[in-house]
């Protein structure tokens, strides 16, 4: 039997071996990021299990786009950080982060220490709660199959003055990986679905016998290239009858990953993923020259309205520009027929490309520019 594990978990090891794992330099929250969150009709997350395919095309859309922000907290004087109901001094804080995600109203406060990432508590306006045991969210590097339980207690206040008091138990997966047809259409290959099951009880009743409190399914869709979730499904439960108080779900657009322009770790990765598919297209026997990729200049990038491309001709030849979404449609093309020998400059707007990465593709004559730009 154990022989029989043992070659069961190579098996998929090796099937996941291109994306298996969340780890801290791809996927830790950062400060400064920022998030593009919609709020969209509920669908059920599927089974667990690998080669699996999420539908989540066409889905309606509930409310509009909203932001989350991930900032550090400000310094009291030179030295001094208050954290939600602990207070830090800067000299202490050489080996973790700090962190604050604001939601709407809400702020959750983070904490990095050791590689691991902890949840310590969160604020709204109407409730403050901080856990005597912090909940642990994501350890250094998470593994397809592995389980992180957390047990917590929590106190806190409601409304100014009625204290609050609960405890429960948490329990994070990353349980499927597949492929995700995303609402837009778009299709992502490399997909980790992560699976959090949390269980909140009255303070004086922690039996999960008892059927009282309520459970709450998070599931969260990681693609490769993107330090945070792609799609995300929430569920609560009410424990004592098992009724379904609410379900919905979150799309995160990646071409809205506006983070990755300072992300060098995930763009090598998106970076990877075109040059062993996408690139494929392209023959494998064209030479660019120095002098060529030395005479060709794109800017800006990222790009907002107007992408401008400049360029250098020697003889008659023939220009193409043509501009590739990634999922490899054209999405713009421009033939100039033939140039005779000077400087060119090409002005492309951009104003109704939707956010995201493209391919510019620059072709003269017998010479070809592939290059990475992204719209704001």
């Amino acid at each position: 039997m154990k022989k029989r594990t043992s070659l069961t978990l190579l098996l998929l090891i090796s099937h996941l071996s291109t994306f298996g794992q969340l780890k801290k330099e791809f996927n830790s929250i950062r400060s400064g990021d920022m998030l593009i969150k919609q709020q969209v009709e509920y669908k059920s997350p599927g089974k667990a299990g690998i080669d699996i395919l999420w539908d989540f095309r066409n889905l309606k859309t509930i409310n509009e786009e909203y932001t989350i922000s991930y900032t550090s907290p400000p310094l009291q004087g030179d030295s001094i950080i208050v954290f939600g109901n602990n207070i830090y001094y800067k000299k202490d804080l050489i080996d973790q982060k700090l962190i604050i995600a604001t939601e709407h109203n809400t702020m959750y406060y983070y904490q990095i220490k050791n590689d691991t990432l902890f949840q310590l508590g969160y604020e709204n306006p109407s409730i403050k709660a901080y856990y005597s045991n912090p909940i642990i969210i994501m350890p250094e590097n998470f593994d397809f199959g592995q389980v992180v339980n957390s047990n917590y207690e929590s106190n806190g206040i409601y409304s100014g003055s009625e204290k609050i008091n609960y405890s429960g138990e948490i329990k994070t997966q990353i349980d499927a990986s597949g492929k995700m047809i995303l609402p837009s259409g778009d299709t992502l290959n490399s997909v980790l679905r992560v699976k959090t099951t949390q269980f909140i009880f009255n303070s004086q009743d922690s039996s999960t016998t008892q059927k009282t409190g309520s459970e709450t399914e998070y599931n969260r869709w990681y693609s490769k290239g993107y330090r945070y979730p792609v799609f995300e499904t929430v569920k609560n439960i009410n424990l004592k009858d098992s009724t379904v108080v609410f379900a919905t779900a979150f799309y995160f657009p990646p071409q809205e990953h506006y983070y990755l322009d300072k992300d060098p770790n995930n763009l090598a990765q998106l970076d990877s993923i075109w040059n062993n598919s996408f690139f494929d297209q392209f023959p494998n026997d064209i030479q660019i020259s120095n002098d060529f990729t030395k005479s060709c200049i794109i800017y800006p990038n990222p790009v907002d309205d107007l992408l401008t491309v400049k360029f250098k001709t020697s003889g008659k030849k023939n220009l193409s520009l043509m501009i590739y979404t990634s999922t490899g449609q054209i999405y713009k093309k421009i033939d100039k027929g033939n140039l005779t020998t000077g400087y060119y400059t090409e002005i492309i707007n951009c104003s109704d490309l939707p956010s995201g990465i493209y391919l510019i593709k620059v072709t003269i004559g017998d010479q070809i520019i592939n290059n990475k730009i992204i719209k704001k």
